[in-house]
């Protein structure tokens, strides 16, 4: 597999965040940019994962959903007049 090329971003967190973030970290036995690239690069997938979700629920709304049952009687077959 090829290598991705990688680009520096510049993020501004406050040292208590940071504090917390080398933490985790040092108990995963990474650096704070690998946990933190890996956090981040898997947001893309969740959001597609959830984009595709959202649109299969609205077409399945749009569609309706056959709940079975018998064929019912329609209003006139109920009140005859």
């Amino acid at each position: 597999m090829p290598k991705a090329e990688l680009q520096d971003i510049l993020v501004r967190l406050d040292v208590e965040s940071v504090r917390k973030i080398e933490q985790m970290a040092e108990e995963r036995s990474t650096s704070l940019g690998a946990l933190l690239r890996e956090q981040i690069e898997s947001l893309a997938p969740a959001c597609e994962s959830y984009q595709r979700a959202k649109h299969s629920a609205l077409e399945n709304l749009g569609r309706g959903l056959d709940l079975g049952g018998p064929p019912y009687a329609t209003r006139d077959e109920l009140y005859e007049r």
